[in-house]
């Protein structure tokens, strides 16, 4: 027995007729009660008629005002020429009246006219075959659905006028035509859906907050986006009630005005004021660099904990260790002017002034040369397509096809990945630039010409580069805490020190070649850039703030709170040495971590301690109460008045080289309820990322939503959006093979 579906013809459905003369209805009453409620014609009480849009549900009903909430509904003609009690319909959009004329009268949804009566047999099988499917469908399941839609929708950014095109619907028709009458037909509807979803989900995420086990940490960052708006994102860190580190976007706002560090300040007040998180529960601020995020620290918390002193606010601001090593990274590369030279950079790239851009570049020797060759090869498609037409092969095949990467100011590590791929493709790049003919009106790549000096000090500066490269990778992501700040940034001071001597001892035992020298200017400019912020002397700070110019002890903290490692590293670094220096350096460290336990911490987190449990009553006597109360320990003092502290790091550590930062939130969760306060101190500091890297992914994730053809969209639905995806995370299984290639780029040079 065939069952009628949507698409259970294969021939194309018929195309409407329509009616030969349009229908004549009755005049509708000026007054009529239906279940007790008295509903009044809106045409016969207002003053002026309202404008009805362009819908053709018009054609077939008008406007009632119900008296019991005033509100506007919609009666139609055609239940009432049939005698069927009218649904009155609250117009607050189009959706359910047409749905209503659709599959009741068979009013075409597209040329909005009635169908045939041949047609309207038709439907009503499709209609009755429906009905008998969404028997499966009740509503639990069309919640789920909208909520697999929603997800969809967001996570892979599909526009909403997508849900109204005629042939995705009949694709999801013919899988279930139960949808038939629950898949909105207007974008709108879809955008109250994603709406209603972030609500309901912002509201699970504000009581997670209110439960967390630790403060609440903050990250931010500004970006301008394609529409273009000022998009300030927030991202919190904290230890949730399960003992979990979440790491989780709290908004997107469009900030208006001047992007000073009061007025973002305020639009982070706000937010958190809808998270309930008050100035008890905030934490760290782990930022990047700007001097507007000191502003805009000062004045979150001046608002939110008036009971701090300066020093106590600026130590809970914090910076982002991937920016540091950003920066090093550019001074290595551009010297101690690097940020002049960059400004310089930016401006003539605003201007469209490439020209002067590549007289800028060829300041920088080798580094010049090769930004200036790999740009010229990717700035044509016919270019491109040259050197992708050479063919070497053999031992060297993999390399084949391969496209140079060009370096940018702003990503991290991007000149380590334009200089290897670069090496990995010598050949390619020689042959390009030994065969190709410039065309009229072009100089070529005479001046960008890579010789082999410039390849051995591209090698040189590659191998410098992967110092660089790997301090980032190993504290960026999920998998790190604040614990990793301090020691990454220590090891990058050292390993640059020991270039810098390096290049100095190679230059001494070669002066004729100029290389060593260079080599050795960046590694010192890097090294000078990298002490600035080791030593808290970033950005004028000592002259601002002479009064403090150490470390925020929080970074030191984190460290020591970890019960796998505690005071050992700084022994072992600074003291065993016997650098008398360092060893200042460590007795400031451990008065610094005993002060902030003792101002923020130590008695501050009560342990709740549970009734002791109801005595059984005995019968009554002497003989055997005497012998239990001779056996009775009595005490006349506390059993311990030792500072939890101190007691905590007179201890040895435990030994466990592969512990993970999983393992020390463990420890402390265990002491949680004996131990408050100092598993406070340390959940607190533990929930913490060293870096301020997931502002940028919910960047780069906003800049797919916010495409050419959405350029309309709202930053509330652009914050709706972007917060559900980082909410409904990645699915757990990704087809990979779009990524770039150069992820699986292996070093030549290393083999």
């Amino acid at each position: 027995m065939e069952t009628s579906t949507p698409s259970s013809n294969p021939s194309p459905s018929p195309t409407p007729t329509p009616s030969p003369a349009p229908v004549e209805y009755h005049e509708p009453p000026d007054e009529f009660v239906q279940d007790r409620i008295t509903y009044v014609k809106r045409a016969s009480i207002a003053k002026k008629g309202r404008r009805l849009g362009s819908s053709h549900i018009w054609k077939y009903g008008v406007q009632y005002i119900r008296s019991s909430d005033k509100k506007e509904v919609y009666y139609c003609h055609e239940c009432a020429t049939g005698k069927h009690k009218q649904e009155l319909f609250v117009v607050n959009g189009t959706s359910r009246v047409r749905n209503h004329l659709e599959q009741k009268h068979q009013v075409d949804p597209q040329s909005g006219v009635k169908k045939p009566s041949s047609t309207r047999r038709s439907v009503l099988d499709q209609q009755r075959s429906a009905a008998v499917t969404s028997t499966f469908f009740w509503k639990d399941s069309i919640e789920k659905f909208k909520e697999l839609l929603v997800r969809w929708i967001v996570y892979c950014h599909i526009a909403f006028f997508q849900l109204e095109n005629q042939y995705f619907r009949e694709l999801l028709f013919f899988l279930n035509p139960a949808l038939l009458s629950h898949l909105p037909k207007a974008a709108k509807t879809i955008r109250s859906w994603v709406m209603d979803a972030f609500w309901s989900k912002k509201q699970r995420l504000k009581d997670d907050l209110r439960q967390a086990r630790s403060r609440i940490s903050i990250s931010f960052d500004l970006w301008t986006s394609p529409n273009p708006y000022a998009i300030l994102g927030v991202v919190a860190m904290w230890i949730d009630a399960t003992g979990k580190r979440q790491i989780t976007v709290l908004g997107m706002r469009r900030v208006y005005g001047e992007h000073s560090g009061e007025n973002v300040g305020s639009v982070i007040i706000e937010l958190l004021g809808e998270y309930g998180v008050g100035g008890d529960q905030i934490g760290y601020f782990m930022l990047d660099n700007a001097s507007s995020n000191d502003a805009a620290v000062e004045f979150i918390l001046k608002e939110l904990c008036p009971w701090m002193t300066p020093n106590q606010r600026r130590h809970r601001r914090l910076r982002c260790l991937g920016h540091i090593v950003n920066l090093c990274c550019q001074a290595f590369l551009m010297g101690r002017d690097c940020e002049k030279h960059l400004a310089k950079l930016e401006k003539h790239y605003q201007r469209g002034d490439y020209t002067k851009v590549e007289e800028l570049w060829r300041k920088f020797g080798c580094l010049g040369r090769l930004h200036n060759l790999v740009r010229y090869i990717r700035l044509t498609p016919q270019r491109r397509e040259e050197f992708a037409a050479i063919i070497i092969g053999g031992d060297l095949a993999e390399f084949d096809r391969l496209e140079p990467i060009q370096n940018n100011s702003t990503r991290w590590n991007s000149w380590f990945r334009s200089i290897t791929r670069a090496l990995n493709v010598r050949e390619w790049l020689e042959i390009f630039s030994a065969r190709h003919v410039p065309g009229k009106g072009s100089q070529g790549i005479a001046n960008f010409k890579l010789d082999g000096q410039h390849w051995f000090e591209l090698e040189k500066i590659e191998l410098a580069l992967k110092d660089f490269y790997a301090a980032t990778l190993l504290t960026e992501g999920t998998k790190t805490s604040l614990a990793d700040w301090f020691l990454t940034l220590d090891c990058l001071l050292r390993e640059i020190s020991e270039t810098k001597d390096h290049y100095h001892d190679m230059h001494t035992d070669d002066d004729n070649n100029f290389t060593w020298k260079y080599l050795e200017s960046c590694a010192d400019a890097a090294w000078s850039k990298c002490a600035e912020y080791y030593n808290n002397q970033q950005m004028n700070w000592q002259n601002r703030f002479p009064e403090d110019t150490d470390l925020p002890p929080a970074y030191y903290a984190a460290q020591i709170l970890d019960p796998y490692r505690k005071w050992a590293w700084f022994r072992q670094e600074w003291v065993l040495h016997g650098d008398e220096e360092k060893k200042r350096w460590f007795d400031n460290a451990q008065s610094a971590v005993k002060h902030l336990w003792e101002r923020e911490y130590k008695g501050r987190y009560p342990v709740e301690s549970l009734p002791s449990p109801a005595r059984r009553e005995r019968d009554p006597d002497l003989a055997f109460d005497r012998q239990r109360e001779h056996k009775r320990i009595r005490t006349d003092a506390p059993v311990s008045t030792t500072d939890l502290y101190e007691q905590y790091i007179s201890t040895d550590r435990l030994h466990d080289e592969d512990a993970s930062y999983d393992d020390a939130i463990a420890y402390w969760l265990s002491r949680y309820d004996s131990q408050r306060d100092l598993a406070r101190f340390a959940l607190d500091l533990f929930a913490i990322s060293p870096m301020s890297d997931e502002c940028e992914r919910l960047f780069s994730s906003a800049k797919l939503t916010i495409v050419d053809r959405r350029g309309r969209l709202k930053a509330d639905i652009v914050e709706a959006c972007e917060c559900l995806r980082a909410w409904y995370g990645k699915p757990q299984v990704e087809d990979n093979s779009d990524i770039e290639d150069s992820e699986n780029d292996n070093g030549r040079v290393d083999n």
